[in-house]
């Protein structure tokens, strides 16, 4: 048993040696998908406008918060929320001279 760097958590050898960064379920879960589209039109030679919509969290993929700590409380082990924002869209407009 070796303890991995960083950490007093106790991995094997073989486990670390299987592990895969992109299946870790911290990092699995919080990937936000962040889709965008944008449109540029000109208005006569000069001018040009630019639309954009933007989404944040667009599969609305929730990560639980941390649940309470302490023992006397009656929310004790209890997630009383969620650890990252929810969807969020918005959309923009740009005029360039």
């Amino acid at each position: 048993m070796v303890t991995k760097p960083g950490g007093n958590e106790y991995h094997s050898v073989a486990c670390d040696f299987k592990r895969h960064s992109n299946l870790d379920a911290n990092d699995f879960f919080n990937k936000s998908s962040r889709p965008a589209l944008a449109k540029s039109v000109r208005i006569k030679e000069r001018f040009r406008c630019e639309f954009r919509w933007e989404a944040f969290n667009s599969l609305n993929r929730v990560v639980w918060g941390n649940p309470g700590t302490n023992v006397s409380a009656a929310n004790f082990g209890k997630i009383a929320g969620q650890g990252n924002p929810p969807r969020i869209m918005q959309v923009g407009q740009k005029i360039n001279c």
